[in-house]
């Protein structure tokens, strides 16, 4: 994968099956998750590692990197979160006014038909200028005779 900085990045599965890189690659992705080789280079890269985990300096060195790298997932973490919430905050607002203004027509469709209604318009009449059901209207009709 280019990345155009002039360096290249390749992925490789050290458990793939195609059986399609060089046998030096393959001793090395062995090592890379744990399984044993012959290979000289590989035996020189283990001892290499072995020395490198001994030394204080390092571990020091590392201690720090992997630190650094959980304050960073934290902070982006943070970061994620308060953007997850200002994107939840503008959708809800936008659902809320959405959810307000389809109930503001329906009750204002309400008052139309009660004051039609009031006014002794034929029922049907009224369910076509309100475009209620007849059900709705009767509903309607019902409450207010309470």
């Amino acid at each position: 994968m280019p990345l155009n900085d002039g360096t290249m990045t390749i992925f490789l599965n050290a458990y793939g099956l195609q059986d399609d890189v060089s046998p030096g690659l393959k001793n090395f992705l062995n090592f890379i998750i744990g399984r044993t080789c012959s290979d000289p280079f590989i035996k020189k890269l283990e001892k290499m590692v072995e020395i490198t985990r001994q030394s204080a300096e390092w571990r020091m060195n590392f201690m720090i990197m992997s630190m650094n790298e959980r304050k960073t997932l934290r902070k982006g973490m943070a970061e994620g979160l308060k953007e997850g919430e200002r994107i939840g905050i503008i959708k809800g607002e936008r659902r809320g006014i959405i959810k307000g203004e389809r109930r503001g027509a329906r009750n204002e469709k309400f008052s139309t038909a009660q004051r039609l209604y009031s006014m002794g318009l034929p029922l049907n009449n009224i369910c076509e200028a309100t475009q209620l059901s007849m059900a709705d209207l009767k509903s309607i009709i019902d409450i207010n005779k309470d």
